[in-house]
């Protein structure tokens, strides 16, 4: 079964957890989404890492959050050739 990594704010319930597993996916509950408070491109740095290391281990993501990050996230992978 894929890990599924919960790249949102918010902590996944046993409904969603069911649902994943469904699908063939083991979701994490505990969140590891980016809160912009650290400031942005700090958070744009961590989200980055975060999705990286996520694609090394071969595991699926699940995104939420601010939108923004993720836009600027995926623009910095993206220059950075990840």
């Amino acid at each position: 079964m894929r890990t599924l990594r919960n790249l949102t704010l918010h902590e996944q319930g046993d409904r969603e957890l069911h649902l994943a597993q469904a699908m063939g996916f083991l979701l994490e509950s505990q969140p590891w989404g980016v809160e912009i408070s650290t400031g942005f491109d700090e958070a744009v740095a961590t989200l980055a890492s975060r999705l990286h290391q996520t694609a090394e281990l071969g595991h699926a993501a699940l995104i939420g959050g601010h939108t923004g990050l993720w836009v600027a996230t995926i623009e910095k992978l993206h220059e950075d050739g990840q």
